[in-house]
């Protein structure tokens, strides 16, 4: 089956998203490892101008991002780094929490010499974000936080803890499980962008382990950050995807409330994985709102 130009790019960018594989490239890329007492931290960056730090969300590492990279980098020093158990990074410890993938944003600023950055984080990330911007307020300049929650609903616990349990982790029929939950139903309409995302997403280099996916939802159980949205002093957008089910318009305009002065951006015809499906309009409410 052919495949015309628009899914092409979808095709791209998906890979790019989910798996990683291809890597950014520019002048000005740097590869580099933190390494703290019970981690080595993978990282990367590119271009030149004011830091800005990218979290990515559940299951994902610095590669998820690669769509959205090289434009960002025209205009700022921007920083992407494997989670922990995510990618390149190795760790020891035995159980994960989001105040040590925190206490990892600081080190990694500190590891670099910045001072402040603006801090964007997706899913997860948002929720590292947020409580970054919280415990650390003199280490962000301001905040973007997309497809993130103000708490963890039960529903949602059980079903990220439901993909733990799933068989055949990490094969093509686990992702394709995944990928009715992250993207929009007009992705599945053309069997050649499925069956491509699927085998290239399965067979990715870097694939976290089933322990290290266990320990990342495990992490995020019974996130609840509503006393912690007191304490946020950056300016803060909220993203939300238009068709995102799992972190609905609703729960982010709940978050979003709760933040003195935050604002709220609805991307049109995404769903979770914002940045994959509409990488343009994601780097265009990122820029606007820096600006």
């Amino acid at each position: 089956m052919r495949c015309n130009r628009g899914m092409k790019a979808i095709v791209v960018v998906l890979l790019l998203c989910m798996t990683g594989i291809v890597h950014a490239t520019s002048k000005e890329t740097c590869t580099g490892t933190m390494i703290l007492d019970d981690a080595t931290i993978y990282y990367e960056t590119y271009g030149e101008g004011s830091p800005l730090l990218l979290i990515a969300g559940l299951a994902s590492d610095s590669q998820s991002w690669m769509s959205i990279v090289k434009p960002l980098a025209e205009n700022h020093r921007v920083i992407v780094y494997d989670n922990r158990t995510t990618g390149r990074t190795t760790t020891t410890e035995d159980k994960l929490t989001l105040e040590m993938m925190v206490n990892d944003a600081v080190n990694l600023l500190d590891h670099l010499g910045i001072e402040k950055a603006d801090v964007v984080g997706h899913s997860m990330g948002g929720s590292i974000a947020l409580m970054l911007a919280s415990s650390h307020p003199e280490r962000v300049s301001r905040l973007i936080i997309a497809a993130s929650p103000l708490k963890i609903s039960e529903r949602n616990r059980l079903m990220m803890n439901d993909f733990v349990t799933m068989p055949n982790y990490g094969s093509a029929e686990w992702f394709r499980k995944l990928f009715y939950w992250l993207l929009t139903p007009e992705f599945f309409d053309n069997p050649y962008v499925v069956a491509s995302a699927l085998e290239t997403a399965s067979g990715y280099r870097y694939l976290q382990s089933l322990e290290g996916f266990r320990k990342q939802v495990q992490s995020m159980d019974y996130f609840d950050a509503t006393e912690l949205c007191t304490h946020i002093k950056a300016p803060t957008l909220v993203i939300a995807g238009e068709k995102d089910i799992i972190f609905t318009i609703d729960e982010c305009r709940r978050l979003s409330k709760a933040i003195e002065g935050a604002k709220l951006e609805i991307i049109q015809g995404a769903a979770h994985s914002i940045h994959s499906e509409k990488p343009l309009e994601f780097i265009q409410s990122i820029e606007s709102f820096l600006r």
